[in-house]
């Protein structure tokens, strides 16, 4: 406690000492110090003194001139301090802190990141006028990665709001609230929060017009198709086997999916099951397995991943990857960033493959990872019978991973999936479809974009009189 009354005594002596510096350049110099000390050090009393030298300008016959400066320090003091946390917080990033070596800890970060991601706006602009949540949102943002032009902004904004309110309470409502400090941050949280949801609409408005349309996307007389598994079962093949993807080569689909997994010694592999035939003859896991020990139908080892992809680009043909694995420590999502690298160094183009995966972590990584190095491409999280009550209220979930497309089983019913993701613009795949009457209707339903099938042919077959499917092959 004496401690903390010596604290307190330093700080009112402080607040004090900058009162007496009256209208001077040199108290504005002190409040640009004090509001950027305070950004990632709350005991500094930024609020107190700036409402203190308010009050003090008005009663010494300070003019409106006074007090615009006042605001202009506050504000740039405040938004420096806003920076610096949200540098100190990027500088000790998620996979640095100890807080992200526990289960806990990394969910906490994973939370902090996708509501920061989901409503940024109303969190920055509203925990600036919280004395210690603006330094817990500053370095929040930092460390689990929210876009800094995003961030600097609302700082920005913030800043501006922040000082403004606090220049106000000592000029015209000093006398009421001066002396209840709580009931001025609870109104100042108001408007902040109020402002927040205001930015957050504008900015959701502004990316749905901007937001360009994926591959298909717009005018067209059916929805896409993907060849399942290589087309492996209209071809006769094995699933994802190389003679399946050669096979899916001369159909005339726009995309070929296969399924990816991951070896022990870190190749990625084309394979549905997690487990796999291995050269003693026994079926053994594959992520636990080197890929020398895995082979294909007891012939040969199972197909790489590059070299699958390399058949595609040849071929005209856009690449479906639905990821079989996850990062097993729950972090950085390594090998997932590694296999869209190297789809983007294969298909040369953003917009040449998808990614689809079950796991909503791994979306939201990859989707950090798109916007950054490829963003044209499509992260998809996939919808299936394991939890199906996500497909009929997708909103929540989708925002929380940021997911710019959805896959959906068309077991689990997915009319009112269809419909709310067409008001959001997202594109919906739906696998697999494989009968003539639901394939008919999905071809044909606006709010399809791509069609998942183990029979293409079918699928053109189903379309026939609606738009004829043209093979896209290389010359």
């Amino acid at each position: 406690m004496n401690a903390l009354s010596l604290i307190g005594e330093a700080l009112s002596g402080l607040e004090a000492a900058v009162v007496t510096l009256g209208t001077s350049p040199q108290t504005m110099v002190v409040i640009v110090l004090l509001c950027w000390l305070d950004g990632f050090f709350p005991l500094v009393p930024s609020e107190s003194v700036v409402i203190a030298v308010a009050s003090t300008l008005i009663g010494s016959g300070g003019s409106i001139m006074d007090v615009a400066l006042l605001v202009a320090a506050a504000a740039f003091g405040a938004f420096c301090g806003d920076m610096t946390a949200y540098a100190l917080g990027s500088r000790f990033r998620r996979n640095r802190w100890g807080l992200a070596r526990t289960a806990q800890g990394r969910n906490a970060l994973t939370r902090a990141h996708a509501s920061l991601e989901q409503r940024g706006s109303s969190y920055v602009l509203a925990g600036r006028f919280v004395p210690a949540g603006r330094v817990f949102i500053s370095m929040a943002a930092g460390a689990t990665g929210y876009s800094r032009a995003q961030f600097t902004p609302l700082a920005a904004l913030g800043s501006v709001m922040w000082g403004a309110w606090v220049s106000m309470l000592g000029v015209g409502a000093g006398h009421v609230l001066r002396d209840q400090p709580l009931l001025a941050v609870v109104v100042g949280v108001v408007v902040g929060v109020m402002m927040g949801l205001l930015v957050d609409r504008l900015l959701r408005a502004l990316r749905t017009l901007k937001r360009a349309d994926p591959p298909g996307m717009g005018s067209r007389p059916r929805a896409m198709v993907s060849a399942h598994r290589g087309a492996a079962r209209q071809s006769g093949s094995r699933d994802n086997s190389w003679e399946s993807l050669v096979s899916a080569m001369q159909m005339p689909v726009e995309y070929v999916e296969f399924d990816l997994h991951r070896t022990a010694d870190g190749e990625f592999v084309l394979h549905h099951g997690s487990r796999a035939l291995g050269v003693d003859g026994r079926r053994r896991r594959i992520s636990s397995s080197a890929y020398v020990e895995l082979l294909e139908a007891g012939e040969g080892p199972l197909p790489r991943y590059r070299d699958g992809l390399e058949l595609l680009s040849a071929h005209g043909k856009r690449a479906h990857i639905d990821l079989k694995f996850t990062d097993p420590t729950g972090g950085s999502a390594a090998d997932e960033i590694r296999a869209a690298e190297i789809a983007l160094a294969v298909m040369g183009e953003s917009s040449a493959f998808l990614i689809t995966t079950l796991a909503d972590a791994s979306v939201r990584a990859l989707r950090d990872w798109a916007e950054a190095r490829s963003p044209g491409t499509l992260v998809g999280l996939s919808l299936g019978l394991h939890r199906w009550p996500s497909a009929l209220f997708p909103g929540r979930r989708l925002r929380r991973c940021g997911a710019n497309a959805v896959a959906v089983d068309h077991r689990v019913g997915c009319f009112r999936l269809l419909t709310w993701a067409h008001r959001q613009n997202m594109p919906v795949l739906v696998w697999t479809v494989d009968e003539g009457r639901p394939l008919r209707r999905l071809l044909t339903d606006p709010r399809v974009w791509m069609v998942v099938t183990n029979h293409p042919g079918r699928a053109t077959l189903s379309s026939a009189g609606v738009g004829e499917l043209t093979p896209v092959l290389a010359a």
